[in-house]
Order: C-alpha cells, then sequence, then structure tokens
C-alpha cells in the first residue's frame, strides 16, 4: 500500500512538471539573429514571480550590444499606467536591487491581446547579469512595482525551482544561454 501511494505522488509531481512544460508559454526562452545588424537576440517570454491573479509577470530580452546588461520586461495583464521615474526595487536574500527604467520619461506601453482579451500594460528596466543571476541563484525575494499613484509589492516564490513558469528556472536557463554557465 505504501508504495502504491508512493508512485501515485510521484506521478502527480512529474504529471504537474509535464503540464508546466506543455501547456504554459511563461518562461519560453527564444533566440534568433537580428535582419539588422546580424547581432544575436535572446527573449524570454514573461514568467510569474508568484502565483495569483493582477501581479505583474516579469521577462527578459537582450541583443548583443547591450553587453553585461539586459531589459527586464515587466508585464501588467491590465490596463496600468507605470511610474514615469521611478525605479524597480528588488530585494534578493536581503540585498536591495534597485532597476531604473529604460525610458524615464514615459508611463510604459498597452497593447490589447485578442488572444486573451486583456489590455497588456509593459514598462522596460534594464537590468545587470549579475542581477539576473542574483535572482535566479536566490532563496527569498520580492519587489515593489511604482505605478502612477501606488504600487505593488509582491513576493518571488521560490518554491516552484524546476518549473519554466516562475522566475528562477528560467531565469537561470536565460543566463546560460548569454552568458555562459550560472556556476
Amino acid at each position: 500500500m505504501k508504495n502504491i501511494i508512493i508512485i501515485m505522488l510521484l506521478t502527480l509531481l512529474s504529471a504537474c512538471a509535464t503540464l508546466d512544460a506543455a501547456l504554459s508559454r511563461r518562461g519560453t526562452i527564444s533566440t534568433d539573429i537580428s535582419k539588422f545588424d546580424k547581432s544575436k537576440v535572446v527573449k524570454m517570454t514573461p514568467a510569474l514571480a508568484n502565483h495569483g491573479a493582477g501581479y505583474p509577470e516579469f521577462g527578459l530580452y537582450w541583443e548583443g550590444k547591450y553587453g553585461d546588461h539586459a531589459r527586464l520586461v515587466v508585464q501588467m495583464k491590465r490596463a496600468a499606467n507605470f511610474s514615469r521615474s521611478e525605479s524597480l526595487e528588488v530585494i534578493i536574500d536581503g540585498d536591495k536591487l534597485v532597476l531604473k527604467p529604460v525610458q524615464p520619461s514615459d508611463f510604459g506601453g498597452l497593447a490589447y491581446n485578442p488572444i486573451i482579451r486583456k489590455n497588456i500594460s509593459e514598462k522596460d528596466f534594464i537590468i545587470t547579469k549579475k542581477q539576473i543571476l542574483k535572482i535566479a541563484n536566490g532563496k527569498e525575494g520580492g519587489y515593489r512595482l511604482h505605478l502612477l499613484r501606488t504600487y505593488i509589492d509582491g513576493d518571488i516564490n521560490y518554491s516552484y525551482q524546476n518549473y519554466k513558469t516562475y522566475l528562477p528556472k528560467p531565469f537561470k536557463e536565460f543566463y546560460n544561454i548569454v552568458w555562459g554557465n550560472t556556476k
């Protein structure tokens, strides 16, 4: 009986990982070569920091000219005005990271997604490869995202290290593709 329960639990856990990989585009990484200047381009679709509706998702974008920096793409599945100049603040294992906006003069972009039938708001922040690695290898973390008249505080969930839909795994994979081994 004990063996049957163990087999059922292992099957359930492997099914969760398989569903994560099969059903979600979150945390998916793609590489391409720019048609314009032939530089390498690496994109990571936004992944969850934690589960729950209404929270931002975080993606990454890098091209050869960025060197040791990338863009952290913050997406909200609703119409939202981001603060123009406020930084995104992230705390990982007690260390505070301050990520400055790429365009401090705008409120972010807004587009309608007909597939999910929602507005998508987006703003980019500058992130270093060291900060990407810090987030990927953290044990405990959170963030503060400044909107026009308020802010959102959220946690980074490190319980799902092996799921591509949550930040740690795709951040490590992105780092490995762009800069090499995370160790």
